[in-house]
């Protein structure tokens, strides 16, 4: 498969508080009038990062039609597992409803963040073109836990055969640097897309001296091959 640049598509003006710095982890919701919803990770003058979204129209030179006047989902309160941030993980519908599921930033001292998974649903569309989400929980979807005791990261979903399967990243160990964290990708099913059980298989690791991190997955299957 061959890819072609076609142009640059958009970066942050400061057209809100929030969208100080960044356009990262962008995910394409495919509107029923053709237009795509693309969600985003934009960061504020104190680089907390929020979830923010565009509409942008690929038949007229994939032009920015519209930007969200809010944000989607916006860091928790003090002290809680997304004070420091909340970022654009993987998004999915179930029995009509959009499940968002996000990275939550959690800055830390002996080590540099603690991440977790949270998860914001949505059930309306407000009148700007939108969608309203709610956070699921105070708390993460999931946190840390014995199979992944350190630091947790961006999800990728399938539902198959009745089953909701999760690749996600995991630290194998953290430390004072980023190349500390040995950072790799896991695996968990569910059967309702909320009660995730974990099965500690490491599906893809380091193979190289000086890897210490692999980014984001995001699996597809074509036929019997994932």
């Amino acid at each position: 498969m061959k890819w072609k640049k076609i142009k640059h598509l958009f970066a942050p003006n400061n057209e809100y508080p929030r969208m100080h710095s960044h356009a990262a982890n962008p995910f394409v919701e495919i509107l029923p009038n053709d237009k795509w919803l693309i969600y985003f990770t934009s960061r504020n003058k104190e680089n907390q990062s929020h979830i923010s979204a565009l509409i942008i129209s690929p038949k007229d030179n994939f032009k920015v039609e519209t930007i969200c006047p809010r944000p989607l989902v916006s860091p928790g309160e003090l002290g809680l597992f997304d004070d420091s941030g909340t970022a654009m993980g993987f998004l999915l519908e179930i029995q009509n409803q959009k499940y968002l599921y996000y990275l939550g930033l959690n800055l830390k001292v002996t080590v540099p963040w603690i991440n977790t998974i949270g998860l914001a649903i949505s059930t309306s569309i407000s009148n700007d073109d939108f969608p309203i989400f709610q956070k699921y929980s105070l708390v993460p979807l999931l946190d840390r836990s014995n199979e992944d005791p350190f630091s947790i990261s961006y999800p990728s979903i399938l539902y198959e055969n009745g089953i909701y399967k999760m690749w996600y990243g995991s630290n194998l160990s953290w430390g004072k640097s980023e190349k500390d964290m040995k950072h790799v990708f896991k695996y968990a099913e569910s059967l309702d897309g909320i009660h995730w059980k974990r099965t500690n298989q490491i599906v893809l690791n380091h193979i190289y001296k000086n890897e210490y991190a692999l980014s984001k997955p995001y699996v597809l299957k074509d036929k019997n091959i994932y």
